[in-house]
């Protein structure tokens, strides 16, 4: 497992994780957890948070209001479009 991890930690910007609590196809929110503990672990700098929703795979889709509103006030538009740059 150590071999397939996802070096999160070296993301330079803020993440969100969206998962499902019922998820039937990945265990997504275990997984999110996860990665919101080995962020704490290398003292991530940026923003970081997990929304876990209530329901199966496609429960989080019901909520892309969340992903909005992060992307608004983490990665605020510029004159040039989405500010991706931090």
């Amino acid at each position: 497992m150590a071999a397939a991890a996802i070096e999160v930690e070296a993301i330079n910007g803020p993440l969100l994780f969206l998962s499902a609590t019922r998820d039937e196809v990945w265990p997504s929110t275990e997984m999110s957890e996860a990665m919101m503990t080995r962020l704490r672990a290398h003292g991530f700098s940026h923003h970081a948070e997990h929304i876990a929703i209530e329901g199966d795979h496609a429960a989080p889709l019901m909520h892309l209001d969340r992903v909005e509103n992060f992307l608004e006030e983490h990665y605020p538009p510029t004159d040039s479009g989405l500010c991706l740059n931090r």
